[in-house]
């Protein structure tokens, strides 16, 4: 297990979690005298060193005393490969070799996993302390189930002095399908479940993390959505969602309409911003013009889907999925007390 004072001192006035802060670590033996159940942790990165080595540590220090980290580096030409390098010791496993882009980062990461709950980090995002260990907590209180868990969904800037907390309720498979209600660094999940559904779509460059998710609900599997903040994704300027946001919204688009065969308005009218308003406009005649005009193609379409029936889930068509949260009252008595204590 690695701790503090293992690591590698940190950066001149670096201070606070992850730097001179860690988790208390936990005893190897659980309680019943098993051993606790491994935790495998990929992390992909491409010329992140601005952001990576707070990642690592993150990980590093979550004091989880079964943690298999995984870093697969794409043949970075920044300082990524030198702190990888850095940190090597207390790495289950690392490379950096060219590869086809980040979804098949994470798929060979993954391959190499052997943990009983995996779960991916991407190079500028963080955990936050004890993350692992609620996860774990919670997932064998609950009889170990093919579930995927998740905590709350955060946003925070570069340097993380701004963090956003975005609303994700209500806990149904419509609110997913209509909006990504899960935060991609906050969630694991069985590896077993991982297998069943394929891995990673490696067709999807932006939104595989989306596309991962309806896929384990086609699945059937079940959904726990954790009162608790587990993770932070920093946004930035060199983040690929805020450089790519027509790619990003054409492959939502693409993975809810194949896995479910509608098209939510919300997802519709993202995607027509994005394609029809150009960047960067001033309020003003021009810019109204433009938001008219996608204003006119939404109802147009809507109107057509919705006469084609392919606005709208409709839940028989598919397998039921289970989403349980402490606060949601939709939640049924017998469902809180398996959320809540355990069967």
């Amino acid at each position: 297990m690695t701790s503090l004072a293992k690591l590698p001192p940190p950066s001149a006035g670096k201070t606070g979690w992850p730097w001179t802060e860690e988790t208390v670590p936990l005893p190897e033996i659980m309680a019943d005298g098993s051993l606790c159940p491994r935790v495998s942790v990929v992390t992909p990165c491409y010329n992140h060193g601005q952001f990576l080595e707070e990642t690592i540590r993150s990980v590093l220090l979550q004091g989880y005393p079964n943690l298999e980290y995984i870093i697969i580096d794409g043949g970075s030409t920044d300082n990524s490969v030198e702190i990888i390098k850095k940190y090597e010791p207390w790495l289950a496993y690392w490379i950096s070799e060219k590869d086809r882009g980040q979804s098949h980062a994470i798929n060979k990461g993954f391959a190499r996993a052997t943990g009983e709950l995996v779960g991916w980090m991407n190079s500028d995002d963080i955990y936050f302390p004890d993350a692992i260990n609620t996860v774990v907590t919670y997932w064998l209180a609950n009889g170990k189930p093919i579930s995927l868990i998740t905590g709350t969904k955060l946003k925070g800037t570069s340097s993380l002095d701004t963090i956003s907390k975005l609303e994700q309720s209500p806990y149904t498979i419509r609110h997913l399908i209509e909006k990504n209600i899960i935060e991609q660094p906050s969630t694991f999940y069985p590896l077993s479940l991982l297998k069943e559904v394929g891995y990673i779509d490696e067709r999807y460059r932006m939104s595989m993390d989306y596309d991962l998710w309806l896929r384990m609900a086609r699945y059937g599997a079940s959904f726990s959505f954790l009162d608790a903040d587990l993770a932070i994704t920093r946004n930035h300027p060199l983040a690929k969602t805020a450089r790519f946001q027509r790619l990003s919204l054409t492959e939502v688009m693409q993975t809810v309409w194949r896995n479910y065969r509608v098209i939510p308005k919300l997802w519709l009218k993202k995607f027509l911003t994005v394609w029809v308003v150009p960047d960067g406009l001033k309020p003003g005649m021009t810019r109204s013009f433009f938001y008219l005009t996608r204003d006119l193609l939404l109802k147009l379409l809507v109107t057509l889907l919705t006469q084609l029936d392919l606005m709208e889930y409709h839940e028989e068509r598919f397998p039921s999925q289970r989403f349980t949260h402490p606060s949601d009252e939709n939640v049924d008595e017998a469902s809180q007390k398996t959320l809540l204590k355990g069967i």
